[in-house]
């Protein structure tokens, strides 16, 4: 039997939830026997070293949308590889499709992580609505997405479907202390596993964050995840200085590629967007046995079961938000339960192998309606 040929487009490698998605799916794929290509098109990044040996990785260093220098060395990689299947991440639909023009018999999938998607200005929404309709199936990660690809952009639902994400990682067996990480001997531990984005909200979790120190004055406050060193991040950064200026409390710590030691150190997992997709943090939240606090936005009320593995705050809340993760705290039994079931949710519907499994069957479905011949 001949194996599946498929190239997972990324623009980058940067430490954010999409591009973790692509290296799971690419790692995840050569475990179900899967021919697994990976191309970040614009920027490396610190999950490059995440992904998996037997994956064929190459970075194709465009300088901008319109390098043909570069779009023509990714059609080149295509042709010598025999690629049958393009699975597209976020913004890399704009290449997907002009892949599509130059080789219209391969199976084109583009998923769709973000879920403030769902606010695109009309006229995106029309240019996406015309593009799509040249790709062969649509991955969504929640609800709100899926119907608005088929109310929206006409999307047949024979064409599109909700794909739920996965978490990857590993843990050790016991908790142990990491000596790189601030204050480790403080309580509690609160970790916010984010990229620095204006969805992602920041602010508000800073000023939950002073309240909870009111009360938890040795409370230390994590944020780990990449950054564009954008106006954004830097405003992000004057705000912590200010926060930080009697007793540091709050740590940058960046793009890591430790989580998993991080995450079984910590106390506490929040998420403060105001809105999401299906986040990975919550499922490796889950997955780490973390009490979670975050705001009721994308497939986060799913994922915990409206309230019943975690507790769910309203966006943009900060005082609500600070009582509950205080709640959470105070009332530690009631908490690890609820941690319990949800790392027992995860791991039973948040699988790597399910959802590779049904990524493969749809792969293999529409590739039996085509002969490929790149020739």
């Amino acid at each position: 039997m001949v194996k599946l040929r498929v190239l997972s487009l990324i623009d980058s490698l940067v430490a954010a939830g999409a591009e973790r998605v692509a290296v799971n799916i690419s790692n995840g794929l050569v475990k179900n026997g899967v021919e697994s290509h990976l191309c970040a098109t614009r920027q490396e990044g610190p999950l490059k070293k995440f992904i998996s040996n037997e994956v064929n990785y190459f970075f194709l260093g465009k300088r901008n949308f319109l390098d043909i220098r570069a779009f023509m060395q990714l059609i080149n990689y295509i042709k010598n590889n025999s690629i049958q299947i393009v699975h597209a991440h976020s913004t890399s639909f704009s290449w997907a499709f002009g892949i599509k023009l130059f080789f219209p018999r391969i199976k084109v999938m583009w998923h769709i992580h973000h879920g403030n998607s769902v606010n695109y200005s009309k006229i995106r929404t029309w240019l996406l609505k015309n593009i799509s309709a040249f790709f062969d199936f649509v991955f969504v990660v929640n609800q709100p997405l899926y119907k608005w690809g088929i109310e929206k952009l006409k999307i047949p639902e024979s064409r599109i479907s909700c794909l739920r994400n996965f978490p990857s990682l590993r843990f050790e067996k016991d908790r142990y202390q990491l000596e790189d990480l601030p204050k480790s001997y403080a309580f509690p531990k609160i970790l916010h596993l984010a990229y620095f984005r204006p969805p992602k909200d920041h602010f508000m979790l800073l000023k939950a964050f002073a309240r909870v120190r009111e009360k938890y004055l040795e409370a230390q406050l994590y944020l780990v995840g990449g950054n564009k060193g954008d106006e954004y991040f830097e405003k992000v950064k004057q705000e912590i200085e200010r926060l930080n200026s009697d007793n540091a409390s709050i740590h940058v710590l960046g793009s890591r590629d430790d989580v998993g030691k991080i995450l079984k150190n910590c106390h506490v997992g929040v998420l403060s967007s105001v809105s999401e997709g299906l986040p990975l943090a919550l499922l490796e939240y889950g997955l780490a046995g973390l009490p979670v606090v975050c705001t009721s936005v994308g497939e986060c009320s799913v994922v915990l079961n409206n309230g019943e593995f975690g507790t769910l705050v309203a966006p943009a809340q900060p005082d609500l938000f600070s009582k509950a993760i205080i709640s959470v705290l105070d009332n530690p039994d009631g908490s690890k339960n609820k941690a319990k079931a949800l790392k027992r949710e995860v791991e039973m519907k948040y699988s790597e192998a399910s959802v590779i499994d049904d990524i493969t069957t749809i792969y293999n479905h529409h590739l039996a309606q085509t002969t490929l011949d790149l020739q």
